[in-house]
Formats: C-alpha cells, structure tokens, sequence
C-alpha cells in the first residue's frame, strides 16, 4: 500500500464524505497537499494515522482494499 493517499481513499477509510475529507484540509484540520498545483490533495498516510487517533476515528483499512 502506498504512503499518499487520495481524498477518496481517506473518506473511505474514516466512513466520511470525499467533500469533508478536502474541507478538512482546507480547514487546516487534516494536513494535505497538491503534486503539482492544479492535482488533486493527498494525504500522506501517517498524518491520517494521526489525526484519526487525535480524533477518535477509526480507521478500517479494509475499506480501501474493497475499493480497489
């Protein structure tokens, strides 16, 4: 599995909405970034190991692997 992690592989994980993963980050809530300018936000996957633990989220990794 790799370390970057889409907006929709985040709300996945954590049961949310794709919109509240990239509001979360807009926010400052949940730390992402853009590859380049105009691609779309990853998370890197320690900082959402993070921030779901800081925030009582559990994180049900098999979630992903249904949607791959």
């Amino acid at each position: 599995m790799e370390d970057a992690l889409t907006t929709a592989q985040v709300a996945a994980l954590l049961g949310v909405s794709d919109q509240t993963i990239r509001m979360w980050i807009s926010a400052g809530k949940l730390p992402g970034y853009r590859i380049t300018e105009d691609s779309w936000y990853r998370v890197d996957r320690q900082e959402l190991e993070r921030f779901a633990q800081s925030r009582g989220f559990p994180i049900d990794w098999s979630r992903l692997e249904k949607k791959q």
